[in-house]
Protein backbone atom coordinates (compact mmCIF):
# COMPACT_ATOMS: atom_id res chain seq x y z
CA UNK A 1 0.00 0.00 0.00
CA UNK A 2 1.48 2.76 -0.96
CA UNK A 3 1.75 5.61 1.91
CA UNK A 4 -0.44 8.87 2.43
CA UNK A 5 1.42 11.96 2.92
CA UNK A 6 0.70 16.02 3.40
CA UNK A 7 2.46 18.73 2.78
CA UNK A 8 1.38 22.47 3.83
CA UNK A 9 3.31 24.98 2.59
CA UNK A 10 2.76 28.75 3.44
CA UNK A 11 4.02 31.83 2.85
CA UNK A 12 3.55 35.06 4.06
CA UNK A 13 4.99 38.80 3.36
CA UNK A 14 4.63 41.45 5.56
CA UNK A 15 4.97 45.39 4.77
CA UNK A 16 5.28 48.17 8.14
CA UNK A 17 4.99 51.63 6.78
CA UNK A 18 5.24 54.56 10.08
CA UNK A 19 5.78 57.86 10.82
CA UNK A 20 5.75 59.94 14.15
CA UNK A 21 6.57 63.50 14.76
CA UNK A 22 6.47 64.93 18.73
CA UNK A 23 6.15 68.25 20.40
CA UNK A 24 7.64 69.10 23.85
CA UNK A 25 7.63 72.27 25.60
CA UNK A 26 8.79 73.45 29.27
CA UNK A 27 6.81 76.15 30.24
CA UNK A 28 8.44 76.04 33.82
CA UNK A 29 10.32 73.52 36.30
CA UNK A 30 6.76 72.29 37.21
CA UNK A 31 4.89 72.27 33.71
CA UNK A 32 5.78 70.35 31.19
CA UNK A 33 3.65 69.57 27.80
CA UNK A 34 4.20 67.12 25.37
CA UNK A 35 1.81 66.03 22.27
CA UNK A 36 2.82 64.24 18.55
CA UNK A 37 1.09 62.52 15.87
CA UNK A 38 1.81 59.05 14.22
CA UNK A 39 1.05 57.49 10.90
CA UNK A 40 1.40 53.51 10.28
CA UNK A 41 0.26 51.48 7.79
CA UNK A 42 0.99 47.77 7.59
CA UNK A 43 0.08 45.73 4.52
CA UNK A 44 -0.02 41.80 4.20
CA UNK A 45 -0.16 38.87 1.67
CA UNK A 46 -0.57 35.42 2.72
CA UNK A 47 -0.47 32.31 0.42
CA UNK A 48 -1.48 28.29 1.45
CA UNK A 49 -1.50 25.45 -0.01
CA UNK A 50 -2.40 21.37 1.05
CA UNK A 51 -0.99 18.98 -1.05
CA UNK A 52 -1.79 15.11 -0.10
CA UNK A 53 0.97 12.25 -1.28
CA UNK A 54 0.25 9.06 -1.84
CA UNK A 55 3.16 7.26 -3.30
CA UNK A 56 4.62 9.79 -6.30
CA UNK A 57 1.09 11.09 -6.90
CA UNK A 58 0.72 14.40 -5.68
CA UNK A 59 -2.60 16.56 -5.90
CA UNK A 60 -4.03 19.06 -3.64
CA UNK A 61 -6.27 19.81 -1.46
CA UNK A 62 -8.51 22.99 -2.58
CA UNK A 63 -10.31 22.89 0.67
CA UNK A 64 -6.86 24.61 2.01
CA UNK A 65 -6.25 26.85 -0.26
CA UNK A 66 -5.77 30.14 0.36
CA UNK A 67 -4.52 33.90 -0.92
CA UNK A 68 -5.72 36.46 1.39
CA UNK A 69 -4.33 40.22 1.78
CA UNK A 70 -5.15 42.50 4.52
CA UNK A 71 -4.62 46.30 4.54
CA UNK A 72 -4.55 48.19 7.92
CA UNK A 73 -4.21 52.15 7.99
CA UNK A 74 -3.79 53.80 11.54
CA UNK A 75 -3.78 57.77 12.48
CA UNK A 76 -3.79 58.53 16.19
CA UNK A 77 -2.80 62.03 18.34
CA UNK A 78 -2.02 62.23 21.92
CA UNK A 79 -1.49 65.37 24.45
CA UNK A 80 0.59 64.76 27.43
CA UNK A 81 0.55 67.16 30.71
CA UNK A 82 3.13 66.80 33.44
CA UNK A 83 3.52 68.33 36.54
CA UNK A 84 5.88 67.64 39.68
CA UNK A 85 6.70 69.85 42.79
CA UNK A 86 7.71 68.97 46.10
CA UNK A 87 6.22 66.24 47.24
CA UNK A 88 3.42 66.13 44.57
CA UNK A 89 4.07 64.24 41.12
CA UNK A 90 1.47 63.50 38.47
CA UNK A 91 1.30 63.14 35.24
CA UNK A 92 -2.64 62.96 32.71
CA UNK A 93 -2.12 62.35 29.04
CA UNK A 94 -5.30 61.15 26.52
CA UNK A 95 -4.31 59.46 22.65
CA UNK A 96 -7.15 59.29 20.19
CA UNK A 97 -6.82 56.75 17.28
CA UNK A 98 -8.76 56.17 14.21
CA UNK A 99 -8.30 52.43 12.14
CA UNK A 100 -9.27 51.48 8.86
CA UNK A 101 -8.82 47.75 8.26
CA UNK A 102 -9.94 45.72 4.98
CA UNK A 103 -9.21 42.20 4.58
CA UNK A 104 -9.75 40.08 0.78
CA UNK A 105 -9.74 36.54 0.51
CA UNK A 106 -9.81 36.49 -3.03
CA UNK A 107 -10.59 32.27 -2.62
CA UNK A 108 -13.47 33.00 -0.75
CA UNK A 109 -14.59 36.01 -2.75
CA UNK A 110 -15.20 38.06 1.02
CA UNK A 111 -14.24 41.16 1.66
CA UNK A 112 -14.19 42.16 4.90
CA UNK A 113 -14.00 46.09 6.42
CA UNK A 114 -13.41 47.17 10.55
CA UNK A 115 -13.43 50.91 10.98
CA UNK A 116 -12.83 52.63 14.83
CA UNK A 117 -11.78 55.29 16.20
CA UNK A 118 -10.84 54.89 20.78
CA UNK A 119 -9.92 57.28 23.04
CA UNK A 120 -7.36 56.11 25.57
CA UNK A 121 -6.70 58.02 29.04
CA UNK A 122 -4.02 57.82 31.30
CA UNK A 123 -3.65 59.21 34.74
CA UNK A 124 -0.20 58.86 37.10
CA UNK A 125 0.07 60.22 40.77
CA UNK A 126 3.16 60.01 42.67
CA UNK A 127 3.14 61.14 46.27
CA UNK A 128 6.25 61.15 48.29
CA UNK A 129 5.93 60.56 52.06
CA UNK A 130 9.53 61.14 52.72
CA UNK A 131 12.83 60.86 51.58
CA UNK A 132 12.28 57.14 51.56
CA UNK A 133 9.19 55.60 51.10
CA UNK A 134 6.28 56.79 48.69
CA UNK A 135 2.77 56.28 47.41
CA UNK A 136 1.68 55.83 43.35
CA UNK A 137 -1.30 55.49 41.69
CA UNK A 138 -2.27 54.96 38.06
CA UNK A 139 -5.12 54.41 35.73
CA UNK A 140 -4.94 53.67 31.96
CA UNK A 141 -7.14 52.62 29.27
CA UNK A 142 -4.84 50.09 26.59
CA UNK A 143 -5.58 48.09 23.55
CA UNK A 144 -4.50 44.69 22.16
CA UNK A 145 -5.45 43.90 18.30
CA UNK A 146 -5.13 41.19 17.00
CA UNK A 147 -2.30 39.55 14.92
CA UNK A 148 -2.65 40.00 11.15
CA UNK A 149 -3.20 36.05 10.69
CA UNK A 150 -6.00 35.84 13.13
CA UNK A 151 -7.81 38.29 10.89
CA UNK A 152 -7.30 35.64 7.91
CA UNK A 153 -10.67 33.95 7.48
CA UNK A 154 -7.98 30.19 6.08
CA UNK A 155 -8.77 27.04 7.22
CA UNK A 156 -5.80 25.52 8.26
CA UNK A 157 -5.56 21.63 8.19
CA UNK A 158 -4.72 19.91 11.69
CA UNK A 159 -5.52 16.28 11.28
CA UNK A 160 -8.51 14.80 9.19
CA UNK A 161 -10.67 15.68 11.78
CA UNK A 162 -9.59 19.18 12.63
CA UNK A 163 -9.23 22.21 11.40
CA UNK A 164 -8.22 25.77 12.83
CA UNK A 165 -9.65 28.91 11.07
CA UNK A 166 -9.39 32.57 11.77
CA UNK A 167 -11.99 35.38 12.45
CA UNK A 168 -12.15 38.45 10.07
CA UNK A 169 -14.21 40.08 12.01
CA UNK A 170 -11.97 39.90 15.10
CA UNK A 171 -11.70 43.13 16.62
CA UNK A 172 -9.01 44.28 19.16
CA UNK A 173 -9.12 43.60 22.98
CA UNK A 174 -9.57 46.75 25.44
CA UNK A 175 -8.18 46.96 29.36
CA UNK A 176 -9.13 49.29 31.94
CA UNK A 177 -5.82 48.81 34.43
CA UNK A 178 -5.75 50.16 37.96
CA UNK A 179 -2.90 49.95 39.96
CA UNK A 180 -1.62 51.26 43.68
CA UNK A 181 1.29 51.10 44.87
CA UNK A 182 3.68 51.92 47.78
CA UNK A 183 7.12 52.34 47.58
CA UNK A 184 9.41 50.95 50.73
CA UNK A 185 13.13 52.43 51.51
CA UNK A 186 12.98 53.23 47.24
CA UNK A 187 13.51 49.43 46.85
CA UNK A 188 10.30 47.45 48.05
CA UNK A 189 7.40 47.64 45.81
CA UNK A 190 3.73 46.12 46.95
CA UNK A 191 1.19 46.83 44.31
CA UNK A 192 -2.59 45.98 44.72
CA UNK A 193 -3.88 45.86 40.58
CA UNK A 194 -7.15 45.52 39.03
CA UNK A 195 -6.76 44.61 34.71
CA UNK A 196 -10.47 44.41 33.70
CA UNK A 197 -10.68 43.69 29.77
CA UNK A 198 -13.12 43.07 27.73
CA UNK A 199 -13.74 41.93 24.42
CA UNK A 200 -10.90 39.35 24.95
CA UNK A 201 -9.27 36.82 22.27
CA UNK A 202 -10.35 33.20 23.26
CA UNK A 203 -10.01 30.05 21.35
CA UNK A 204 -13.57 28.35 20.76
CA UNK A 205 -13.87 24.75 19.18
CA UNK A 206 -16.79 23.41 17.68
CA UNK A 207 -17.96 20.36 15.90
CA UNK A 208 -19.02 20.78 12.37
CA UNK A 209 -20.30 17.57 10.12
CA UNK A 210 -17.73 15.74 11.95
CA UNK A 211 -14.88 17.73 12.28
CA UNK A 212 -13.66 19.78 15.23
CA UNK A 213 -13.23 23.57 14.33
CA UNK A 214 -10.91 26.07 16.22
CA UNK A 215 -11.08 29.90 15.46
CA UNK A 216 -10.76 32.93 17.64
CA UNK A 217 -13.52 34.82 19.14
CA UNK A 218 -14.64 38.41 21.21
CA UNK A 219 -16.63 36.77 23.07
CA UNK A 220 -15.28 36.80 27.00
CA UNK A 221 -14.14 39.29 29.56
CA UNK A 222 -11.40 38.71 32.10
CA UNK A 223 -11.25 40.58 35.51
CA UNK A 224 -8.02 40.41 37.54
CA UNK A 225 -7.37 41.41 40.81
CA UNK A 226 -3.92 40.83 42.12
CA UNK A 227 -1.00 42.00 44.28
CA UNK A 228 2.40 41.96 43.82
CA UNK A 229 5.36 42.13 45.71
CA UNK A 230 8.87 43.12 44.94
CA UNK A 231 11.33 42.70 47.82
CA UNK A 232 15.64 42.76 47.12
CA UNK A 233 18.09 41.79 49.47
CA UNK A 234 21.88 41.91 49.74
CA UNK A 235 24.53 40.68 51.85
CA UNK A 236 28.42 40.74 50.71
CA UNK A 237 28.28 38.60 47.55
CA UNK A 238 24.95 37.74 47.07
CA UNK A 239 22.89 39.29 45.51
CA UNK A 240 18.72 38.54 45.58
CA UNK A 241 15.29 39.35 44.66
CA UNK A 242 11.85 37.80 45.69
CA UNK A 243 8.68 38.98 43.03
CA UNK A 244 4.95 37.12 43.93
CA UNK A 245 2.53 37.34 42.64
CA UNK A 246 -0.86 36.38 43.82
CA UNK A 247 -4.68 37.34 42.64
CA UNK A 248 -8.11 36.09 41.50
CA UNK A 249 -9.29 35.47 38.04
CA UNK A 250 -13.09 36.41 37.34
CA UNK A 251 -13.92 35.03 34.13
CA UNK A 252 -17.09 35.15 31.60
CA UNK A 253 -17.72 33.48 28.13
CA UNK A 254 -21.19 34.44 26.96
CA UNK A 255 -23.02 32.43 29.95
CA UNK A 256 -20.56 30.64 31.37
CA UNK A 257 -18.81 31.86 34.23
CA UNK A 258 -15.60 31.04 36.34
CA UNK A 259 -13.45 32.31 39.34
CA UNK A 260 -10.22 31.15 39.44
CA UNK A 261 -6.66 31.41 41.90
CA UNK A 262 -3.45 32.75 40.34
CA UNK A 263 -0.44 32.24 42.11
CA UNK A 264 3.76 32.83 40.79
CA UNK A 265 6.74 32.93 42.69
CA UNK A 266 10.30 33.58 41.55
CA UNK A 267 13.39 34.02 43.30
CA UNK A 268 16.20 35.36 41.39
CA UNK A 269 19.61 34.89 42.79
CA UNK A 270 23.51 36.67 41.90
CA UNK A 271 26.41 35.50 43.47
CA UNK A 272 29.78 37.95 42.38
CA UNK A 273 32.37 35.42 43.68
CA UNK A 274 35.63 38.08 42.34
CA UNK A 275 35.41 41.09 40.35
CA UNK A 276 35.31 38.62 37.14
CA UNK A 277 33.70 35.53 37.60
CA UNK A 278 29.72 35.54 39.05
CA UNK A 279 27.09 32.92 39.41
CA UNK A 280 23.33 33.48 38.51
CA UNK A 281 20.65 30.90 40.16
CA UNK A 282 16.70 31.62 39.41
CA UNK A 283 13.64 29.81 40.84
CA UNK A 284 10.20 29.88 39.47
CA UNK A 285 6.95 27.89 41.20
CA UNK A 286 3.34 28.40 39.76
CA UNK A 287 0.79 25.73 41.86
CA UNK A 288 -1.02 23.51 40.49
CA UNK A 289 -4.04 25.08 41.52
CA UNK A 290 -3.34 28.12 39.52
CA UNK A 291 -5.56 28.80 37.71
CA UNK A 292 -6.29 29.12 34.09
CA UNK A 293 -7.34 32.23 31.77
CA UNK A 294 -9.61 30.83 29.91
CA UNK A 295 -13.32 28.58 31.34
CA UNK A 296 -12.67 26.66 28.54
CA UNK A 297 -9.82 25.25 29.17
CA UNK A 298 -7.53 24.12 32.24
CA UNK A 299 -3.84 23.57 32.59
CA UNK A 300 -3.46 20.67 35.21
CA UNK A 301 0.28 20.95 36.10
CA UNK A 302 2.30 22.89 38.41
CA UNK A 303 5.96 24.25 37.64
CA UNK A 304 8.85 24.25 39.56
CA UNK A 305 11.59 25.55 37.44
CA UNK A 306 14.95 25.85 38.45
CA UNK A 307 17.79 27.94 35.92
CA UNK A 308 21.41 28.19 36.88
CA UNK A 309 23.95 29.72 34.61
CA UNK A 310 27.95 31.68 34.97
CA UNK A 311 29.69 34.41 33.50
CA UNK A 312 33.34 35.33 33.29
CA UNK A 313 34.29 38.99 32.19
CA UNK A 314 37.62 39.60 31.06
CA UNK A 315 39.57 41.87 28.14
CA UNK A 316 39.16 44.74 31.10
CA UNK A 317 35.63 43.86 31.33
CA UNK A 318 34.63 44.19 28.10
CA UNK A 319 34.05 40.45 27.05
CA UNK A 320 31.39 38.82 28.87
CA UNK A 321 31.43 34.97 28.38
CA UNK A 322 28.05 33.62 29.77
CA UNK A 323 26.78 29.96 29.69
CA UNK A 324 23.74 28.61 31.67
CA UNK A 325 21.54 25.80 32.04
CA UNK A 326 17.83 26.28 32.14
CA UNK A 327 15.44 23.58 33.74
CA UNK A 328 17.95 21.93 35.38
CA UNK A 329 15.35 19.33 36.66
CA UNK A 330 13.54 19.28 33.57
CA UNK A 331 10.27 19.77 34.82
CA UNK A 332 8.99 21.78 31.70
CA UNK A 333 8.26 18.67 30.10
CA UNK A 334 4.58 16.99 29.45
CA UNK A 335 1.85 19.16 29.57
CA UNK A 336 -1.83 18.49 30.94
CA UNK A 337 -4.50 20.25 29.47
CA UNK A 338 -8.78 19.47 29.54
CA UNK A 339 -11.03 21.70 27.80
CA UNK A 340 -14.81 21.38 27.83
CA UNK A 341 -17.09 23.10 25.27
CA UNK A 342 -20.44 22.53 24.51
CA UNK A 343 -20.14 19.67 22.15
CA UNK A 344 -16.44 19.17 22.39
CA UNK A 345 -14.29 17.91 25.21
CA UNK A 346 -10.58 16.65 25.24
CA UNK A 347 -8.12 15.27 27.97
CA UNK A 348 -4.54 15.79 26.18
CA UNK A 349 -1.14 15.41 27.50
CA UNK A 350 0.99 17.29 25.26
CA UNK A 351 5.17 17.71 25.19
CA UNK A 352 5.81 20.74 23.32
CA UNK A 353 9.30 21.29 21.28
CA UNK A 354 10.19 23.88 23.33
CA UNK A 355 10.93 24.25 27.08
CA UNK A 356 12.52 21.96 29.69
CA UNK A 357 16.26 21.39 30.19
CA UNK A 358 18.20 23.91 27.27
CA UNK A 359 22.00 24.50 27.45
CA UNK A 360 23.24 28.01 26.39
CA UNK A 361 26.42 29.88 25.56
CA UNK A 362 26.91 33.62 24.66
CA UNK A 363 29.51 36.08 24.18
CA UNK A 364 29.11 39.88 24.45
CA UNK A 365 31.54 42.41 23.64
CA UNK A 366 30.92 46.06 25.55
CA UNK A 367 31.92 48.87 23.29
CA UNK A 368 31.27 51.71 25.62
CA UNK A 369 33.44 50.59 28.66
CA UNK A 370 36.80 52.82 28.79
CA UNK A 371 35.59 55.54 26.90
CA UNK A 372 33.31 58.71 27.01
CA UNK A 373 29.73 57.32 26.60
CA UNK A 374 27.67 59.84 24.70
CA UNK A 375 24.19 61.48 25.93
CA UNK A 376 21.34 59.00 24.90
CA UNK A 377 17.87 60.26 23.98
CA UNK A 378 15.42 56.94 24.09
CA UNK A 379 12.66 57.25 21.93
CA UNK A 380 9.95 54.13 21.41
CA UNK A 381 10.39 52.74 17.88
CA UNK A 382 7.02 53.99 16.36
CA UNK A 383 6.47 50.30 14.47
CA UNK A 384 6.77 48.98 18.04
CA UNK A 385 3.41 47.59 18.25
CA UNK A 386 3.11 46.26 14.38
CA UNK A 387 5.94 44.44 14.74
CA UNK A 388 4.48 42.94 18.31
CA UNK A 389 1.71 41.76 16.21
CA UNK A 390 3.67 39.38 13.70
Amino acid sequence: MDELGKLQVSGENIDIYSAQTDYEKLFSDVWKFSSGAKFSKVKTVYENRLTNWRGTVAEEDGRYEDYFKYDESRYALYANVYFKKAKFEWNAGLRGEYTRAKGVSYVKNEINKNDYFRLFPSVFVYYKLNESNGLMAYYGKRIDRPSYQLVDPYVSYVSDVAVRMGNPGLKPQYTDAVELTYLLKNKYYFSFRAHLMKNRFTDFQMVDNGVTVTTVTNSSRRNWYHFTAYVPFDWRIWNSSVYLMSGLYDLADGNRKEKAFTFQFEWQNYLQFTDNFGMQALFLFVPKSSGSENVYLKNRRHLAQFDLSLDYSFWGGRMMLSAGLDDVFNTCGERHYVSEYDDVSEDARLRPFSGGRNFWVGLKYNFSIGKKKSSVHSKEKSNTDEMRRL
